[in-house]
């Protein structure tokens, strides 16, 4: 292992807008990846398989299939995890600093040589636009290797204890979990299956990773990648299929030594319930990290009353809630203003909705695309549907051509909406108003939250800022929910939005390892023998 190594610096983004052009390098590669319709194959002990493949459609084309995808049947997944353990002994054949120059490659390559296959695979299969896709398949997949590789070396530079002595010493190091880490990855952030897949081998673990089909050839496009960049091709088994199959092999297998998930609170729920459920069969305590939903609040307190500022937070509440089509964990769910402020916050926020771009993620200018599947689409037209009395602005929804949800706000100042349906994962948003002496508990209620993820507070005034210890595993303070930066705001809620083991920093990476204490005694003891 290095001895030492320089803090990274976060990679900087090319486009600097919101609203922009798209390169005509990256439309290129989306037309490249349109004609081609690739075949995506399980990979297995290093070798390709093509088998039961699927079409994988773009959200916001729905006629135009972007690639197939073979789908692993219960028999691959077996092979998978058991090919895990060959995978593990390669990987862990490499020396510490060649682990590490594998990652700092693979951060290279995904902002230059890769650069525009990140970008195309993402805007084409998850409805990204360029602004958003290069802060996620650019940026932030290169900062996960790059600070992990900090993180790591970190650890082991850290791990020996000041307790020398002459006749002993104590050291601790870190190492594998015993058997294999499974990764299963979701649709919204190509980084995030980076991340997840990769977070286990800066521990030493082997890893089984089920993308999501919706971003499985963003996630190819990584590991392919990984590989050109040095790493074994054993060290992670790519295995795409139906998560209900593969979560019951995994945890049927008596070497699951640990799952990295990220998704929906109600799918980590049924993860838990079986490892729980299976936990005789194991062979160690499984360590479960799951980064789950959110209901993330922008709370205004009293104290805003300059109009500027209140357009501010009109500008960071639409970022907030509607990027990405609001499909974003922290997205932001609720606005809740001061009475006297209410009307002025809805007119603002219905007239900027208006004149937002919403369609295709390849036209220059696009705001945000359509949401990520039909499933998506039908959830969110029956919520809109079925609240169409409360809708203040927005509300329509077309799958002419694509999944599209347009931007929508809605009353809700008896806070029915969040009971009765919690997260809905698409570009809507409710409003509600409070009078000054409902301050304490408007605080109470958002303390209260099932979800503890992201919540943005705006105030000038800092006898507020200590009301929230409670609040959420990422609070801003005048800024938005969203667009946490990795080694800067470290990622993860508590409750019910997951384990909070802070992905973006060494306490993710932690949990995917054991820490060993070796005493070492320079000559044997006489003090203790036995006549």
């Amino acid at each position: 292992m290095r001895e030492f190594i320089m803090i990274p610096r976060n990679i900087a983004g090319k486009a600097t807008k919101v609203f922009g052009s798209v390169p005509e390098t990256v439309k290129k590669a989306i037309d490249y990846y349109r004609s081609s319709e690739m075949s995506i194959p399980l990979v297995i002990d290093g070798v390709k398989r093509y088998k039961n493949k699927v079409p994988v459609t773009c959200p916001y084309d729905t006629r135009q299939v972007i690639c197939w995808a073979s789908q692993a049947e219960p028999d691959d997944i077996r092979e998978a995890i058991d090919s895990s353990r060959r995978g593990k002994e390669i990987w862990n054949k490499l020396k510490a600093s060649d682990k590490a120059d594998i990652f700092e490659k693979a951060a290279e390559l995904a902002t230059d040589r890769y650069r525009d296959s990140l970008l195309a695979t993402t805007m084409l299969g998850q409805g990204k636009n360029y602004y958003q896709a290069e802060i996620d398949a650019i940026c932030e997949l290169a900062d996960f290797w790059n600070f992990n590789n900090y993180y790591r070396i970190k650890l082991a530079n850290n791990s020996v204890p000041v307790n020398l002595t002459s006749n002993y010493n104590n050291t601790i190091k870190w190492v594998p979990l015993d058997g294999f880490v499974a990764a299963i990855t979701p649709f919204n952030f190509t980084a995030i299956g980076g991340n997840l897949a990769t977070a286990p081998l800066f521990m030493d673990n082997s890893v089984v990773w089920k993308p999501s089909l919706q971003a499985v050839l963003s996630n190819y496009t990584i590991y392919e990648l990984l590989v050109e960049a040095g790493m074994p091709s054993e060290a992670i088994q790519f295995v795409p299929g139906d998560a209900t199959i593969f979560t019951k092999e995994i945890t049927e297998s008596q070497d699951l030594a640990g799952v990295a998930f990220t998704g929906s609170d109600s799918v980590f729920n049924n993860i838990l319930k079986t490892v729980y459920g299976n936990v005789d069969k194991y062979r160690s305590y499984p360590r479960v990290v799951g980064e789950t939903g959110g209901y993330n609040y922008h709370l205004v307190l009293p104290d805003i009353k300059d109009y500027s500022d209140m357009n501010t937070i009109v500008d960071k509440t639409i970022l907030g809630a509607f990027e990405y089509s609001g499909q974003k964990c922290s997205a932001t769910s609720k606005l809740i203003v001061p009475n006297e402020h209410l009307d002025y916050y809805i007119e603002r926020l219905s007239n900027k909705m208006e004149r937002l771009q919403i369609g295709s993620p390849e036209i220059d200018n696009c705001f945000t695309s359509a949401v990520i599947s039909e499933d998506s689409y039908n959830r969110a037209q029956s919520f809109i549907n079925e609240n169409s009395s409360k809708v203040l602005a927005g509300g329509k929804c077309d799958n002419s051509t694509g999944y599209y949800i347009y931007p929508t706000l809605l009353e809700d100042h008896s806070h029915e909406l969040e009971k009765k349906y919690g997260e809905v994962f698409a570009p809507v948003l409710s409003i509600s108003g409070y009078s000054p002496d409902q301050i304490d508990d408007t605080i109470k209620h958002i303390n209260s939250s099932k979800y503890a993820l992201t919540t943005g507070v705006f105030s000038n005034n800092q006898v507020y800022f200590n009301r929230f210890n409670s609040t959420c595993g990422n609070l801003y303070f005048n800024d938005k929910s969203t667009g946490s930066i990795v080694g800067q705001q470290i990622f993860g809620g508590f409750r019910k939005s997951g384990t909070n083991d802070k992905a973006g920093s060494e306490h993710l990476l932690m949990r995917f390892g054991n820490v060993q204490t070796t005493k070492f005694s320079y000559r044997l003891s006489e003090d203790l023998k036995l006549n």
